[in-house]
């Protein structure tokens, strides 16, 4: 049985790497994956070259034929299917969101086949047991994001579940152990950001807020219905980002996207 570690770039995942290099999670990975969306900030880029250098397993980089970033310009040329959650507004001031698609075409997918490659397997090649694990970081403030692997080949593994970590103790253990902190990971124009990242974004990441108003623009007019890439279903160039806090107002609660792309 060979172990593979979901890579998303961010916190959970990233304390998997580090346990498992020391080990502290066992047995030792083949690798790590990550599924590259062509869309995440310049700082998840460079925390990646960093780790790469930090573990003692390789880091398989894999992305869609076409990345997510292309896709989402494109279909505004062509007014094809998105497929990245966008807030929308109707005449009457409505508003919905649209579903979410990327995360299984430009995540799920392309670690799945990437997976396949590393194990040599045959196409069409069937199997009566699992072959693999893949390590997924999800912790236990995350319990309702535990899923079961679609592929036969594969079985999922929750290590921080096995641990009994949450993303606090996540975090109180890389200080302990004197990692830095990972960025949080998540593509520069996600729908489901928070006024803390967009907050962030704007701050640290001047090229991809600028992109990121660029396509929330463009984005605007279609149909029935405006889109928006801010869940105040506003313009993000003049939507409020200012958090709870900011407000002075505590969180009732982590407002965090329930995907698989940041773990």
């Amino acid at each position: 049985m060979k172990h593979f570690i979901s890579l998303g770039g961010g916190i959970q995942s990233s304390v998997l790497c580090f346990k498992a290099a020391l080990g502290q999670i066992s047995p030792m990975p083949e690798g790590a994956i990550f599924a590259d969306t062509g869309g995440e900030s310049q700082e998840t880029y460079d925390w990646i070259d960093y780790l790469e250098k930090e573990i003692p397993f390789p880091i398989h980089r894999i992305m869609h034929k076409e990345g997510l970033e292309s896709q989402v310009l494109e279909s505004l040329k062509s007014g094809g299917r998105q497929e990245i959650p966008l807030h929308i507004r109707d005449k009457d001031g409505k508003k919905g969101l649209l579903p979410r698609m990327c995360t299984r075409t430009y995540k799920i997918e392309p670690l799945t086949r990437c997976l396949r490659d590393l194990l040599k397997l045959k196409k069409g090649q069937r199997f009566k047991s699992p072959i693999a694990k893949m390590w997924i970081g999800i912790s236990t403030d995350e319990i309702s994001r535990l899923s079961v692997s679609r592929a036969k080949f594969y079985e999922n593994r929750f290590p921080l579940i096995e641990e009994d970590m949450g993303r606090g103790k996540c975090i109180e253990w890389l200080k302990e152990s004197n990692f830095p902190t990972p960025p949080k990971s998540a593509c520069y124009f996600c729908g489901f950001r928070t006024d803390q990242d967009w907050k962030a974004l704007k701050e640290n990441s001047p090229k991809e807020w600028g992109k990121a108003l660029e396509i929330d623009k463009a984005i605007r007019v279609s149909g029935e219905y405006e889109k928006f890439l801010h869940r105040s279903a506003q313009p993000l160039e003049s939507a409020d980002l200012r958090t709870d806090t900011d407000k002075g107002q505590e969180l009732l609660w982590n407002d965090e996207c329930m995907g698989m792309c940041g773990v």
